[in-house]
């Protein structure tokens, strides 16, 4: 059996068109999207960021010196958050990825 690019290609379409549902796009804009766009937009998906701080818990590093010397420890809530961020972001990239080569190779026909 031969590699088909066309259905590739549909099979890869759906699958980032679920993605670009999720970040709150339209998927019919597909042709005119960029993958920074997209990057973008799904880092957004959670509004957790390194900076925010109030959902960290505190917890006494036993190796330091002196008394003022914390860590933190992400919530596990907030933790998975994080992750199903990555995870999207992840995935974007990947489908986007394999959708250049599925259109790549039908180029070369």
């Amino acid at each position: 059996m031969s590699y088909n690019a066309e259905l590739d290609l549909k099979y890869v379409e759906s699958k980032l068109t679920y993605y670009i549902y999720m970040i709150g796009l339209n998927p019919d804009n597909l042709d005119t999207m960029t993958i920074d766009t997209l990057i973008e937009k799904a880092r957004l998906f959670s509004l957790i960021t390194s900076d925010t701080v109030q959902h960290r818990s505190y917890i006494k590093d036993r190796y330091a010196d002196s008394n003022d010397q914390y860590l933190y420890k992400d919530e596990p809530a907030v933790a998975f958050l994080r992750n199903q961020r990555i995870s999207i972001v992840a995935n974007i990239r990947r489908f986007w990825y394999l959708r250049q080569l599925a259109l790549g190779a039908m180029s070369r026909g």
